[in-house]
């Protein structure tokens, strides 16, 4: 598989090292979850087209501008995955009666974390139920 434009012109050194995981091996990586090839891939594409983008603005500022804006709705998604991740280990937690000290160590977490993603997971039911 080519690594892509994210490996070419951020090489992992530039990402401290992560160039090969955020793009190259990312579906492979995932092998155990076929269900999720085609979102990894898309999210790799939308990658590729956003860098192409940026990359074409011949004005500085407004590649700037460009970047800025497609970081924030990276971050927007980025945010959203993370939300609904957090009802995933909330939805673990009650369909097997789990305490926290067990729930953290079946999603290999700490309990400290444990409970930072149940306060997600209890904030993003709120947005829900308030949508």
């Amino acid at each position: 598989m080519s690594t892509g434009l994210l490996y070419e012109a951020c090489p992992p050194a530039a990402l401290g090292g992560h160039a090969g995981v955020l793009y190259a091996g990312i579906v492979e990586h995932q092998s155990g979850f076929p269900q999720a090839s085609e979102a990894l891939s898309a999210l790799a594409r939308a990658y590729e087209l956003a860098e192409q983008a940026v990359k074409d603005e011949p004005d500085a500022h407004r590649a700037f501008e460009l970047a800025t804006e497609v970081t924030e709705a990276a971050r927007q998604i980025t945010m959203r995955l993370g939300q609904l991740r957090a009802l995933q280990a909330a939805r673990i937690r009650d369909q097997e009666s789990l305490s926290l000290g067990a729930l953290a160590e079946r999603i290999r977490v700490s309990k400290t974390r444990a409970v930072q993603i149940l306060e997600i997971a209890a904030k993003a039911r709120e947005d829900i139920d308030h949508g």
